[in-house]
């Protein structure tokens, strides 16, 4: 039942759906007994979308392992998990994205740990923050001009280290026509300097 779909083992040996389901349940239950949950020092909290259901993602941020994936990612959910790890209160940094279920419930059970927003989630906004002006922008312009902002968007939201010279020509025209342009990008990959130049 971990590689194959309940239908097909149904299929393959005669008996219905919902068996095989209640077996797979009750495996799963016995194998949950006996593990136990240790608290990373670095506890990073996330959220992926599975089965139609936004679920809670655990991980031990410093050393790259998955910890646990909750039925969802609620608040209660968030802190009955950090409450079943062993030593949950020797945690020192959370690293979470900006829902504030995370940051308070950590903040309720581990009050002396470093809640840091990571890094990714905060780009993700700058990067957001820094379209909507590029389609402001371009929007107010008459369809003529348009097109003065060629592949705008791959531009902008690409590294600066990462583009090519006559990228960076066309850049430079934008900036000269669109002053608001320029510092929205230069605040973006302000942002990403922070996070790139610093040592630890």
């Amino acid at each position: 039942a971990l590689k194959k779909p309940f239908t097909n083992i149904a299929d393959e040996y005669g008996i219905s759906p919902t068996s095989v389901r209640r077996y797979f349940e009750e495996f799963v239950a016995d194998q949950e007994k006996d593990r136990v949950l240790t608290a990373p020092k670095v506890l990073g909290i996330d959220e992926a979308h599975l089965n139609k259901t936004m679920r809670g993602v655990f991980t031990d941020t410093e050393n790259n392992v998955l910890l646990e994936i909750t039925k969802d990612n609620t608040k209660r959910t968030v802190k009955e998990t950090i409450q079943r790890m062993e030593g949950y209160k020797n945690i020192e940094v959370a690293t979470i994205d900006m829902y504030s279920g995370y940051k308070y419930a950590m903040q309720e059970l581990v009050p002396d740990a470093f809640i840091v927003i990571d890094k990714f989630h905060v780009i993700q906004y700058a990067q957001r923050a820094l379209d909507a002006i590029r389609i402001k922008i371009k929007k107010g312009l008459p369809k003529s001009e348009r097109r003065l902002l060629t592949r705008d968007r791959w531009v902008l939201l690409r590294n600066k280290e990462d583009l090519e010279w006559r990228d960076i020509e066309k850049r430079m025209q934008w900036f000269e026509l669109f002053p608001e342009l320029k510092t929205a990008y230069w605040l973006k990959e302000g942002i990403r300097d922070v996070y790139n130049q610093s040592s630890d």
